[in-house]
């Protein structure tokens, strides 16, 4: 799927954005835990971008990221821990492999990390869009909640003698 020029312009402006944000938020020490926050709710502003088309302001999409997470914070932050495990241990493991166990120059063994990497990347990529899926098909987590709570009213009502 081929990006115009107005969407790598949303795109550019609402990642650095977010970026801007987060990082502001980290250099001042108190702000840390809000960095980590804004950094799990505005994961999915490429897929926003690309997938819901205009009219895609950088505010929008900022906005339309949040409104996935929220109610599914704590998943979607494992989940992003999850995929930086695997998107950088294979390489991490075996540069430590090949230092360990060849002779290899280290600007060699630094090479084929960086290759594995760069080859398990694209599948974190596609892990996240396929999260960014499931957060749409599965809508907002409140309205979720709340049918949960009117199947569980309706149960107890039943249930009362009348």
């Amino acid at each position: 799927m081929d990006l115009d020029e107005g969407e790598s312009l949303t795109l550019l402006g609402a990642t650095a954005r977010a970026t801007g944000i987060v990082l502001l938020l980290v250099v001042s020490i108190v702000g840390f835990p809000w960095a980590i926050r804004q950094a799990v709710r505005w994961v999915f502003i490429p897929q926003v971008v690309v997938f819901e088309g205009p009219p895609a302001t950088a505010a929008r999409c900022l906005g339309r990221s949040s409104d996935l997470v929220r109610g599914r914070w704590w998943r979607t932050a494992v989940l992003l821990v999850l995929l930086g495990v695997i998107a950088l241990a294979p390489g991490v493991v075996l540069g430590l492999a090949l230092l360990l166990f060849t002779t290899f120059s280290l600007p060699l063994v630094n090479f084929i990390g960086a290759l594995v990497t760069v080859v398990v990347l694209p599948y974190v990529a596609v892990a996240l869009t396929l999260a960014y899926g499931d957060r749409v098909a599965r809508g907002p987590a409140g309205r979720r909640q709340r049918r949960w709570t009117r199947l569980w009213r309706r149960e107890g009502e039943h249930a009362a003698p009348s």
